[in-house]
């Protein structure tokens, strides 16, 4: 059962009405409940009764989280913040504005090239024909469409056939990172995998189902590419990871976005013209999230390095697709 928030501070009103604002675009606002909850009870407790809300208390609560709460939670409590801010501007109430602070990301990428991409499907699909453990048929087939899609981990898993279009090559993301659903097109020949998967193999409404149709979690992903990644005989030649999880599934993502920058840098395309489309098909926010995947490649990657120096100013290409070989164009 859903907690229930009652507000009773001045801008009880407004954090009322700006929640159902944003139900009404379609956004999940539990987290977004919770921080707005957290501000009401601070001025509450402040004896907060009248405008304007100074500075210091802003910066105040804002301290206050930050002494209970992670740095990546309190990005997100601002993230919010800011939304309510601007929401609240159109009535005339003024808050400050405030920065959200500089975080560590303990994640680290691995750009695969694409023998090892190829090495990967190879080697999950001689392990099926060896074992005859259904994971790994299912694998080679997930490996395919996260590298074809860069896909996120999550999205992939939480898709069912019916988000699967095979006349238009399309799939429907229902709901992804940001609560924002998108198209994502695929090339014909990872259409015709995915007919043949569909037809034949599939026993659940999910794509990526266990035996109790219910979809595989991100935590057995990563549990079976970690067995891939050592199976294939790749493990031995990456470097050792800074990260205490090492390189996560999550790197066919990074890969993709790569990937499909050096093919369309290759093909002459323009990258300021390119790049919001790219941004738009990963389902990022903005191209500053795209472009965090370009910076993941690795230092032997000189050509997508040098092109980074001269493109660093925030626009990327458009994204590629898979050719009859599966890998992107």
């Amino acid at each position: 059962m859903k907690k229930q928030y009652v507000f009773k501070s001045i801008l009880r009103s407004k954090m009322k009405n700006y929640l159902a604002f944003r139900r009404k675009q379609g956004y999940k606002t539990e987290e977004l409940n919770r921080v707005l909850f957290n501000l009401d009870e601070y001025l509450v407790s402040q004896n907060i009764d009248s405008f304007p809300i100074g500075y210091e208390t802003i910066e105040n609560w804002v301290n206050q989280n930050a002494e209970r709460i992670s740095n990546r939670s309190l990005c997100a409590y601002i993230s919010h913040y800011k939304g309510f801010r601007d929401y609240l501007s159109l009535y005339n109430i003024d808050l400050i504005d405030i920065e959200a602070p500089l975080f560590k990301n303990n994640y680290e990428a691995y750009v695969f090239s694409e023998e090892e991409i190829n090495s990967l499907i190879d080697t999950a699909e001689a392990l099926y024909c060896e074992t005859k453990k259904d994971y790994w048929a299912i694998f080679a087939i997930l490996i395919r469409l996260l590298y074809s899609t860069g896909l996120r981990i999550s999205e992939a898993l939480n898709l069912t056939v019916n988000d699967v279009d095979l006349q238009k090559n399309v799939i429907t993301v229902q709901s992804s990172k940001d609560d924002k659903g998108r198209i994502v097109p695929f090339e014909s020949s990872l259409g015709e995998i995915l007919r043949l998967y569909i037809s034949n193999c599939l026993k659940s409404e999910w794509l990526f189902s266990v035996r109790k149709n219910k979809p595989y979690t991100p935590r057995r992903a990563q549990q079976i590419f970690e067995q891939l990644l050592i199976a294939s005989g790749i493990k031995e030649h990456m470097p050792e990871s800074n990260s205490p999880k090492g390189y996560s599934v999550h790197c066919l993502r990074h890969t993709f976005a790569v990937h499909s920058f050096r093919k369309m840098t290759n093909s002459g395309m323009d990258m300021y013209d390119q790049m919001p489309v790219l941004s738009v098909y990963m389902g990022h926010k903005n191209i500053l999230g795209t472009e965090l995947y370009i910076h993941s490649a690795q230092a032997s990657d000189d050509d997508i390095m040098k092109l980074m120096e001269d493109f660093n100013k925030g626009l990327f290409p458009e994204v590629g697709l898979t050719d009859e070989n599966n890998t992107i164009q």
